[in-house]
């Protein structure tokens, strides 16, 4: 198994794979109550998303296609702009959703930017989405497609930052040097949201 950039013309199997990922994550169950409707629209928000991030070529998978990592570049912020999602053909998304997916949503998003800018506040690494499809879990994959950053960001003295809403990443996190520097619950939900901070590590080997 190997890390790569993802390309364009991966968008698609990556889509599929990154829906299965997070078919039953809490923050997606919460934007999307009904399954089917959230698998439907999930698949079509992260084929747009990751066109937009290969475009900024912080997106890694691996030769299968297992999973994706995107990352935020530490020179780049976390903030995207508007032409960059005209660019990525994202903006469709006002319409695709019902005004009550809109809203927790958008109170998602804006609640995870908060916590970025609260803690990031010199150039770090931002890890935006991390998820591997069911069928490679436990295989290492994870591990594999951050590794690449993780050694750029080590050999830069350059921190890395993460939110999770899934308490089951936390093991893994930790396992990769990820410290918690705080953790509360996301307004208007029952989800815990954790926020990793990891230091650069001059003596790791990749």
């Amino acid at each position: 198994m190997q890390a790569i950039l993802a390309q364009p013309e991966h968008c698609e199997a990556l889509g599929d794979a990154l829906t299965r990922a997070f078919a039953n994550d809490p923050l997606c169950s919460h934007v999307f109550p009904d399954r089917e409707r959230r698998l439907r629209k999930m698949r079509w928000i992260y084929v747009h998303w990751l066109r937009l991030f290969i475009a900024r070529r912080v997106v890694y998978t691996t030769t299968e296609l297992s999973g994706a990592a995107l990352w935020h570049q530490p020179e780049q912020g976390f903030d995207i702009g508007v032409w960059e999602q005209v660019q990525a053909g994202f903006l469709p998304v006002l319409f695709l959703l019902c005004p009550a997916e809109h809203m927790r949503g958008f109170r998602a998003h804006h609640d995870a930017v908060a916590r970025m800018k609260q803690f990031v506040n010199k150039p770090h690494w931002v890890l935006d989405t991390l998820g591997v499809s069911p069928e490679y879990h436990r295989k290492g994959v994870a591990r594999t497609m951050l590794q690449p950053v993780l050694d750029q960001a080590d050999a830069a003295g350059i921190p890395c930052f993460v939110n999770t809403h899934n308490s089951v990443n936390v093991p893994f996190y930790r396992r990769l040097g990820f410290e918690i520097i705080h953790e509360s619950l996301m307004p208007g939900s029952d989800i815990t949201v954790y926020s990793f901070c990891r230091s650069p590590q001059p003596n790791h080997q990749g």
